[in-house]
């Protein structure tokens, strides 16, 4: 059970809870040695749980949200761009209809600067390139 949590000016809230592991740690599909959907099936089938552990120094997950219709690009056409930005990982949650805030999928970029700094402005970059394709709709952003 995944229970999702945001703190902000009224504190801690609830946002969503799932019986499922929650995509808040996707990122561990490429960034661990063992994803959170290897973790959730040990646990369910009795096996030894591997300890999770980076196999790089960072990991930059970004959600890709529903946009407004007038919107420029299509679904399409901003996959195709997010397919081509190195060392972009896609994953496309199979969600065919569009609405301003809904969650569609994420993208993954892997870091790998050592140093603390310059590994966050490796994230900005990474961050930067993908919101230049699917930008984040500010008016709904919840």
């Amino acid at each position: 059970l995944a229970i999702e949590f945001f703190y902000g000016q009224n504190g801690l809230l609830v946002n969503e809870v799932s019986p499922r592991s929650h995509n808040s740690a996707h990122f561990s599909i490429e960034a661990c040695n063992s994803s959170q959907f290897d973790q959730q099936l040990c646990i369910a089938a009795n096996l030894p749980v591997p300890e999770p552990e980076l196999i790089v120094p960072g990991a930059l997950m970004v959600n890709l949200l529903g946009l407004p219709k007038e919107t420029f690009l299509s679904i399409e056409e901003r996959l195709s761009n997010l397919k081509k930005i190195d060392g972009a990982h896609l994953h496309w949650y199979g969600k065919n209809k569009e609405a301003p805030g809904r969650k569609l999928g994420h993208v993954t970029i892997l870091l790998y600067e050592n140093d603390p700094q310059a590994r966050r402005e490796e994230a900005f970059r990474g961050l930067e390139s993908i919101r230049s394709v699917w930008p984040l709709n500010v008016t709904n952003s919840g």
